[in-house]
């Protein structure tokens, strides 16, 4: 059962970071006068949401034993967290800024990325406190 509800959650999730691409303000630059950016913000974007509402759900439901809490917490933060992060897209980025000879702008996601959703898991448990 409870694995029903984390690919109930899942499937929210993976459909929220696929329309994190069609956000204007994440997605490159198509005019002559822009440079595209080289950080893929949809995923870096989907990485700090995620690891906000994450530290939420760990903070109000984690450990619980009741059933209905538990199943949320499954469905949202295994589910919907799980499915809106994504280490694999994030870990591939890196790898083709490096094969770009983006070296500087890849540590400087890798570094702006990790420390940004570090921030975000800290301040959703601030805010929870």
């Amino acid at each position: 059962m409870i694995a029903l509800i984390v690919a109930l959650g899942a499937a929210f999730g993976a459909a929220a970071r696929y329309g994190l691409t069609f956000v204007p303000a994440l997605k490159p630059s198509t005019s002559p006068d822009k440079p595209a950016s080289p950080i893929p913000w949809p995923t870096f974007v989907a990485n700090v949401i995620a690891s906000f509402f994450l530290a939420i759900v760990l903070r109000r439901l984690g450990g619980t034993t009741d059933f209905v809490a538990a199943s949320f917490a499954a469905l949202f933060g295994a589910g919907f967290c799980g499915a809106l992060s994504t280490m694999s897209t994030f870990m591939l980025e890196i790898v083709m800024l490096v094969r770009s000879r983006a070296t500087v702008t890849a540590l400087g996601y890798y570094a702006l990325s990790l420390g940004s959703a570090l921030a975000a898991f800290w301040l959703g448990i601030v805010v929870t406190a």
